[in-house]
């Protein structure tokens, strides 16, 4: 059982196309058992064992962080796990890419807030759209800046993780 949480956790979170193999989830499995405190990167996860808790977070590298661009009214996947759509109502197209290293970039109070909620190696990880150097949206989150008045007031955008129902199964959110 704890395999296969394992197993699952990571995939959903990794953005690999499979699963992680058997025998590096055993290993993973032994280091975690026989450490108190323990780090390792596996399906492009990173694992955190302390001494209370394990934690995985999405490993985003800068060679790997893809990005493209949304027109309003279009729906595009991105990073093999989110379906994103941008409202017909938008009135400019969005850039989309994982918020990356917070560090020079202006956020709001808003935004500094709710992020400092979370922990940090979580945040570079996250669905982001951005209107040429500003950050419009974090969707995850449900955060919405509004740029200028010529976008609406509520989100433009919705983001659904698209592998929920076939990793943790059709009811798993209860």
């Amino acid at each position: 059982v704890q395999l296969r949480v394992l197993s699952r956790c990571i995939f959903a979170l990794g953005g690999q196309l499979r699963p992680p193999q058997l025998s590096k989830l055993e290993d993973l499995q032994r280091e975690l058992l026989e450490h108190s405190k323990y780090s390792a990167t596996l399906g492009g996860c990173q694992i955190e064992k302390t001494e209370t808790a394990l934690t995985l977070f999405r490993e985003v590298r800068s060679d790997q962080i893809e990005q493209m661009m949304i027109s309003p009214g279009e729906s595009r996947v991105w990073d093999r796990k989110f379906q994103l759509q941008l409202a017909s109502a938008a009135p400019l197209p969005l850039r989309i890419q994982h918020l990356g290293a917070e560090s020079g970039l202006e956020l709001s109070e808003t935004v500094q807030n709710v992020l400092r909620m979370l922990p940090v190696k979580a945040r570079p990880a996250l669905v982001s759209l951005w209107q040429e150097n500003r950050l419009v949206a974090l969707p995850q989150l449900e955060i919405y800046e509004v740029p200028d008045a010529y976008w609406p007031d509520s989100s433009p955008c919705r983001c659904e993780f698209l592998n929920y129902p076939k990793i943790f199964g059709q009811y798993g959110r209860g």
